[in-house]
């Protein structure tokens, strides 16, 4: 089996474990798993193939959130409607926004997405991304003692970016 195909297994495995742990605030139980340690050791040759797969969970969860902002607009005339209570249930009456959840369920629940960082990091000790200060608008926040709030998809996109940056560096690009 190639490296690819034994990589994208092992996210199919990493996918299935997060879906089925889903609830969780933080990165701990998204990482107790076989498949995310087999990524791991799989070593730098992979990291292409985790930002190719952090890449395309961006793509799917940016082309999802315009979806639900177009689905907003549709029910309610716009797309500032905080999906709480009222709204939520009028929303969920709508046939099309029944089967956007069925996809999005799919397509996005389950996805590694920002937790690709701990991968690299782990395949990678030198990764880091910048801890800014409260409201400074870094990805990564100081927030209270010992706690860090994360802007989820800018620590998505800043990981992307550290991958093209930098990881010709720790693997042969083809």
């Amino acid at each position: 089996m190639s490296l690819e195909d034994t990589f994208h297994q092992a996210v199919d495995a990493w996918k299935e474990h997060c879906r089925t742990n889903s609830t969780h605030s933080f990165s701990g139980p998204y990482l107790d798993c076989d498949a995310y340690r087999r990524i791991v050791l799989m070593g730098p040759q992979v990291l292409p193939l985790i930002r190719e797969q952090l890449h395309d969970e961006y793509e799917t969860a940016m082309r999802y959130e315009n979806e639900l902002k177009r689905l907003k607009i549709k029910v309610f005339g716009t797309d500032s409607v905080e999906l709480f209570g009222e709204p939520y249930h009028r929303i969920c009456e709508d046939e099309e926004y029944q089967q956007y959840q069925q996809r999005y369920r799919t397509e996005v629940i389950g996805n590694p997405g920002i937790h690709w960082c701990h991968a690299v990091k782990d395949i990678v000790p030198e990764f880091g991304l910048p801890v800014g200060e409260k409201d400074s608008g870094s990805p990564i926040e100081r927030v209270a003692s010992g706690f860090v709030g994360l802007r989820v998809d800018e620590v998505k996109q800043a990981t992307i970016r550290w991958l093209d940056e930098n990881m010709h560096r720790y693997c042969l690009l083809p």
